[in-house]
């Protein structure tokens, strides 16, 4: 892998354990891309077609960055399948955590995280299975993008990131992470939820942190006081025309 990983480290365990089912959407949603590529290619004289090619699916916990993730791994009836994602008896995931927050990203250009899940499956992961789990994640997380908030958030935590290679070349393009946070109860303890990654253009701008408030307010956020984090100034004049009492 010659991409350095946008997922914070295990010493910031609130926002790494924000992002376990997160991972786990993506992951299985690699998984079943790989096990339809899979079947595809199995088909013959021998094996007449997929109707009765599946074989259930069998519960796995593997390790990744952000943590522990407990996986439905699907199978195969002749038990041929041997997912890249994380091999039938590795415990740990191979790469696509890395790239977890392009590959999540609402409105991530798809032959960019196509060119950056190529660095980090094998040299050999054929392109088409890397565009199959490309739009099996982003189909599987179109429910995730359009939840609507149940509860306030008074705090919003912005963080703008880009993955870079070795040498500190930028990879990909920006990502733009939304944590909410409620008011501390009485013994001090604050509920944190993630609730959005969107993809930015390069070219930057206001319209892409307008687009994402806007969202978010769509999707039924409210009493937003505040806005903190390392995207926090291009972000104020947007957060300005949705919660104008917000600082």
């Amino acid at each position: 892998m010659s991409l350095q990983h946008q997922i914070p480290s295990a010493s910031d365990k609130p926002r790494v354990g924000l992002l376990v089912s997160l991972a786990r959407i993506v992951l299985e949603a690699a998984l079943e891309a790989e096990l339809i590529e899979h079947l595809a290619c199995q088909d013959g004289p021998a094996r007449p077609g997929r109707r009765n090619a599946r074989n259930g699916t069998r519960s796995k916990t593997v390790r990744s960055l952000v943590g522990p993730v407990t996986l439905e791994v699907p199978r195969d009836r002749w038990g041929t399948f041997a997912p890249m994602t994380v091999g039938k008896w590795q415990r740990e995931v191979v790469g696509v955590d890395r790239v977890l927050f392009p590959l999540a990203a609402k409105g991530a250009p798809t032959r960019e995280i196509v060119a950056l899940l190529a660095q980090a499956y094998p040299p050999d992961a054929p392109e088409r299975t890397l565009r199959r789990i490309v739009t099996m994640a982003q189909a599987r997380l179109e429910d995730w993008h359009e939840r609507t908030f149940e509860a306030p958030y008074p705090v919003l935590h912005v963080h703008m990131s880009t993955l870079r290679t070795p040498d500190g070349r930028s990879a990909g393009f920006p990502v733009l992470s939304v944590i909410g946070a409620s008011a501390p109860d009485a013994h001090g303890r604050q509920r944190r939820e993630l609730l959005s990654i969107h993809a930015l253009p390069a070219e930057g701008g206001h319209e892409p942190w307008l687009a994402v408030v806007s969202d978010l307010r769509r999707r039924e956020l409210s009493g937003v006081t505040s806005v903190v984090g390392s995207a926090a100034v291009p972000f104020r004049a947007a957060v300005a025309h949705v919660w104008p009492a917000a600082s």
